[in-house]
């Protein structure tokens, strides 16, 4: 790319440049633009997207281009910062206000090298999360759910100091500055993440579980339980953490849910899972009313929420593989006959009351079916 300005330099920075030391594929393409000015920009052909600060793009290139930066907090919400552009920002600058020194190096392609003012490459061979500036850090409360996510995506420790200044980030009410939107939003990142048990061991040890999840202290028995979730989806995940976390209280788990504004279709899988897991996971008994309520909640939902809701109920019950398998059956029958019964197939359909009685003879005429054509 040819520049008007020979002082004009762009270099790779972020996720896109960790990744690559990291011999990972990455879909970040960030860039940093040191010694431009908005004109430029649109003179090299870029258009501009950014509200709070400028932020390009170009068709046919990759990626967004950002003018370097620095930033001044001005209030206490995570996006509450004044924003100083100039041809005078240098590249270390700008990379001294982000979270992690694994974040904070660039890659200048015109000579082919990295540009590491912080340690970041020695901090990602050995895998370790470290605050970049502990004054920059400490301003922005996402940040503290960040290195709890960043710690089950990278499978990196955090560093004590870093550790520290979360702990007391968190201690002082900072995250109630965030957005429910945000903190879901990098809650559901977590979830994504294979080692999502390690996401809870650095929020648990900083104080977020507590927080969040009006939880106490989990001991690292307990953190170390949900390791066994490690191929399970984020749906599993999430609901088997509010039950664990609530002893399965709807109240307490609808109150979770409604504070970090969780997606509907998350919020009712996981009350869901709460209100039957007890009928999987303790009761040896089958309770067909009961198991009625959930076969045809299962029926409304995407396919894999039957292995779904069966796998966060496991996650608390000492079952083998044959009595899991035996529920597994059960519940798949059960699901098929139902998909085949009608309310127009009861005896006398035409002559009963359409009224609010309606629904549980019906729910009783399914019952009566399933005893003779399952049990």
């Amino acid at each position: 790319m040819s520049y008007p300005n020979k002082k004009i330099r762009i270099f790779l920075v972020g996720g896109a440049v960790r990744d690559s030391i990291l011999k990972k594929s990455s879909n970040d393409h960030d860039y940093v633009v040191v010694g431009a000015t908005v004109e430029d920009m649109i003179k090299m052909g870029f258009r501009c997207i950014g509200k709070s600060f400028p932020v390009f793009i170009k068709s046919g290139e990759q990626g967004e281009y950002a003018l370097a930066r620095r930033e001044i907090k001005i209030g206490k919400s995570h996006t509450d910062f004044k924003f100083f552009f100039s041809k005078d920002v240098t590249l270390e600058e700008d990379l001294q206000r982000r979270d992690f020194t694994c974040n904070a190096i660039a890659y200048d392609n015109e000579l082919q090298q990295f540009i590491d003012p912080f340690g970041g490459i020695g901090d990602i061979k050995n895998k370790v999360l470290r605050v970049v500036d502990t004054v920059h850090f400490a301003e922005d409360p996402l940040r503290v759910l960040r290195l709890c996510r960043f710690s089950a995506q990278l499978d990196f420790d955090v560093d004590p100091l870093t550790m520290q200044i979360a702990t007391k980030m968190t201690a002082d009410g900072e995250l109630e500055n965030l957005s429910a939107e945000r903190i879901w939003a990098e809650i559901y990142k977590a979830l994504q993440c294979r080692d999502f048990y390690k996401f809870l061991q650095v929020a648990n040890q900083c104080g977020v579980i507590q927080r969040l999840f009006f939880s106490q202290k989990m001991s690292d028995a307990e953190i170390e339980r949900f390791r066994n979730l490690n191929e399970f989806n984020g749906f599993v995940k999430i609901s088997t953490l509010l039950c664990y976390v609530t002893k399965s209280s709807e109240t307490i788990a609808k109150q979770i849910c409604v504070s970090l504004k969780m997606p509907s279709i998350y919020r009712e899988f996981c009350l869901f899972v709460c209100k039957y897991k007890s009928q999987i996971s303790i009761n040896y008994e089958i309770n067909l009313d009961d198991f009625v309520d959930i076969a045809e909640y299962l029926i409304k939902r995407p396919q894999h929420f039957e292995n779904d809701f069966l796998n966060a109920c496991f996650f608390f019950a000492d079952y083998d593989i044959a009595k899991q398998n035996f529920i597994r059956k059960l519940l798949r029958n059960i699901c098929s006959v139902l998909r085949g019964i009608k309310a127009t197939d009861m005896p006398n359909f035409d002559k009963l009351p359409k009224d609010k009685t309606f629904a549980e003879q019906y729910k009783q005429y399914k019952i009566s079916l399933l005893k003779q054509l399952v049990f």
